[in-house]
């Protein structure tokens, strides 16, 4: 009976993941049937095709396909897992790769809900995954789901990983070292994985200086993470061709920080404080209270200032077009990180008996899945219609060509045609 009562929290909590994945692996292939294309498309032509499957096939490819930039990006991971898939797969065929990014991303984000129940308490499980569920199942980043190319899903993997190692483990340990190797995997997979090298030394710079930790190894420890994440920033260049998309003043990156903090809501400054009202909260009460090394929620406070890297990394590189649907996996899991951080308060011993608590954090909830569901049901079909059309015309104009040997096929044609 005892191990019996034992055991039975563990099955609970693992159907309670198993629905949840089913439920939105579900809603993805819905999505690969009934958008996705097996044509290549966009930037697949040249980075899978040409540099990297060519090369392999013909016996010539080298170290060099594999680590040369692609934009800013060194994108070692997702390279092998390309070739392990056409490899296995026998032929290149993106409707697999879409396949097989919505399970990493569901794997990722079953990672950041385990860890963050851990955080704020297991009982907690059923509000995350629910939660996440209305925030993750709605297709507003269709374009990570129907590219197959150069997702943000084996960046949040790695990323997650190495700041629950980081700020978990002892410094210099063994798992303290894996969530380094973590973050530089987070970095060959997206360049702007290199924040979760930052966030950990943020974290860790404070621990230090409140004296919580305060120890030559811990010091030591921040001027590694701290080390890393600048030689990443160094070799990440900087693209002349991709200049016309970058904040050129502090106003413009200001306006596009606020879009991107604000996101579900309109781009307004006010929206943009609410929407982070919980994050902000939190940063103070964690600050306030100093709670002990080890203490989880030091792993929430990294991911409110991981998240916050991320955004600002959009709002300054990709300042023109920073409310574009790829980036919003990213938004969402700001947004997550927000809804732990108001389960976090108001649990909190100050706050469980207050009604005024439990108000504020059905209102925020309900806002944020309202302006989801304007911001799909308004803007993401004629998107989804244009990319279903496009697919369709790629295939056409693609097997055209291909039987005929006719380059005309290909020659003057509407964007992405």
């Amino acid at each position: 009976m005892a191990i019996s009562n034992q055991l039975k929290p563990q099955w609970v909590s693992f159907l309670a993941f198993g629905a949840f994945a089913t439920i939105l692996f579900g809603i993805k292939l819905w999505l690969i049937g009934s958008y996705g294309n097996a044509t290549p498309f966009w930037d697949q032509w040249d980075a899978e095709a040409e540099n990297l499957y060519k090369p392999f096939l013909e016996g010539t490819l080298s170290w060099d396909n594999l680590i040369a930039l692609h934009n800013e990006h060194r994108m070692i991971t997702v390279r092998f897992l390309s070739l392990v898939l056409l490899v296995v797969n026998g032929t290149w065929n993106p409707l697999l790769e879409m396949v097989v990014n919505a399970m990493v991303h569901i794997a990722s984000l079953g990672l950041a809900i385990a860890l963050l129940a851990r955080t704020i308490g297991g009982k907690h499980l059923p509000a995350l995954l629910v939660f996440s569920i209305a925030l993750f199942g709605v297709p507003y980043a269709w374009e990570n789901t129907l590219m197959a190319f150069q997702s943000f899903y084996l960046v949040l993997l790695f990323s997650i990983a190495s700041l629950w190692l980081t700020i978990n483990s002892n410094p210099l340990s063994a798992h303290w070292w894996g969530g380094v190797l973590c973050a530089l995997l987070g970095f060959l997979s997206l360049a702007s994985g290199i924040f979760a090298l930052a966030a950990a030394a943020v974290i860790g710079l404070a621990l230090y200086v409140m004296g919580l930790r305060k120890t030559p190894k811990q010091l030591l420890a921040v001027g590694i993470l701290a080390g890393l994440f600048m030689l990443g920033a160094a070799l990440t260049p900087s693209l002349e061709q991709h200049a016309s998309l970058k904040a050129d003043s502090i106003p413009q990156f200001v306006d596009a920080l606020i879009a991107v903090l604000a996101w579900p809501f309109s781009s307004n400054l006010l929206p943009a404080l609410l929407r982070n009202f919980p994050a902000f909260a939190f940063v103070g009460i964690m600050l306030w209270k100093r709670p002990p090394v080890d203490d989880r929620r030091w792993f929430l406070l990294a991911l409110v200032v991981w998240t916050l890297g991320q955004a600002v990394s959009i709002a300054y590189g990709r300042a023109i077009d920073r409310l574009a649907s790829r980036y919003m996996d990213l938004f969402a899991i700001n947004v997550l990180v927000n809804f732990a951080c108001l389960i976090s308060m108001v649990r909190d011993p100050m706050t469980t008996q207050a009604n005024w608590a439990i108000t504020a954090m059905r209102a925020w909830v309900s806002a944020v899945l309202l302006f989801l569901a304007l911001l799909t049901g308004i803007v993401v079909p004629t998107q989804l219609a244009a990319k279903r059309d496009a697919g369709i015309a790629q295939e056409i104009n693609t097997r055209s060509y291909l039987a005929t040997g006719d380059f005309n096929h290909l020659k003057n044609k509407s964007r992405l045609d």
